[in-house]
């Protein structure tokens, strides 16, 4: 597996009236082929600015970034275009193209603006739009599409760049669930399909924890902690970065708050239905005690689930079962 970025003693930061700010400082990282990266820490630490600098937008304060061994300032900026795609958290304004035209732009570095595509930059077009499943929606314009869809079109015209390292600050950001996750995973996927390194910038901890192959994080004291994410949640650096209070080292995920009580839950019935009670019950303050007395049942019948309690008590929603613990 091959080394696409690698950096040496950088100290990234910006200049203030002659005077240097330092953000993060004595990094040494690399960003290896087929490999996800998700990049995290507080907001204020300096993510933006150290990606901006991986990819030569900023200029370092001390240090170096190199690709393939060539530092980045050496090397010409078609080149480089050719090297390094981008994808900002900055919105699209120019609504009254299409999601092709939008894609399409990731062969500038290849055509010029005169935009004259081969049957190969055709091939490529057609392949970021077809990776990123925007196939239905190519000729729509993009002041037509939801905020999910723009941000797969953004992430299409950087696959059509075919550069061998893709960089993206926070590309989940302002999105729905449906669409972060959505995102992540075809980030994941092309990293792994593509054979491409891809960092990006998250405050997606659960998904960055199930997704990455890297963790890059940063707290306040601007030490960046890299490694493989279970080994960083086991020595604590998630915690010492994110300062969480009941991080569950179980789960991946926050504790719940202390419970109300504890109950016991029992079910021959499918799989999902008692997950979903679990969750219920959790995230509404009741703890799981497979030694309780208390016992709620779970059973289904064809599509329709109950809950039974040990009280001779049963009802037909989760909502409901709420309601009645809330009022024991």
């Amino acid at each position: 597996m091959s080394i696409q970025l690698h950096t040496k003693d950088l100290a990234v930061g910006y200049r203030i009236k002659r005077r240097d700010v330092l953000i993060i400082d004595h990094l040494n990282v690399q960003l290896m082929a087929g490999k996800l990266v998700c990049f995290m820490g507080p907001n204020g630490v300096g993510k933006s600015t150290l990606l901006r600098t991986l990819c030569g937008v900023q200029r370092p304060l001390r240090g170096g970034v190199f690709i393939q061994d060539k530092a980045i300032e050496s090397i010409q900026k078609d080149v480089l275009a050719r090297k390094i795609s981008v994808v900002l958290t900055d919105p699209v304004y120019i609504g009254n193209i299409t999601v092709r035209e939008l894609v399409s732009f990731g062969r500038y570095p290849y055509t010029g603006w005169n935009m004259n595509f081969s049957p190969e930059d055709a091939r490529i077009i057609d392949r970021a739009i077809k990776e990123t499943q925007l196939q239905p929606i190519a000729d729509t314009k993009l002041a037509e599409l939801s905020d999910g869809q723009r941000q797969k079109a953004l992430i299409a015209r950087a696959l059509c760049q075919d550069t061998d390292i893709i960089i993206l600050d926070e590309p989940t950001a302002h999105l729905d669930l449906n669409n972060r996750v959505e995102i992540i995973n075809l980030l994941k996927h092309l990293s792994r399909q593509t054979g491409k390194a891809i960092v990006m910038a998250t405050h997606e901890l659960d998904l960055a924890l199930q997704t990455a192959d890297e963790l890059w994080i940063v707290g306040f004291d601007k030490k960046l902690q890299v490694g493989f994410p279970e080994d960083l949640v086991l020595n604590g650096k998630v915690d010492h970065v994110f300062q969480l209070k009941g991080f569950d080292l179980r789960t991946g995920h926050l504790e719940k708050r202390k419970s109300k009580r504890n109950v016991s839950l029992t079910g021959e019935s499918e799989g999902h239905y008692l997950l979903w009670t679990k969750n219920a019950l959790e995230r509404n303050g009741y703890g799981i005690d497979p030694e309780n007395d208390f016992t709620i049942e779970t059973m289904v019948t064809s599509d329709k689930a109950y809950w039974k309690i040990n009280e001779g008590v049963t009802l037909d929603s989760l909502e409901k079962l709420i309601q009645y613990l809330d009022q024991l």
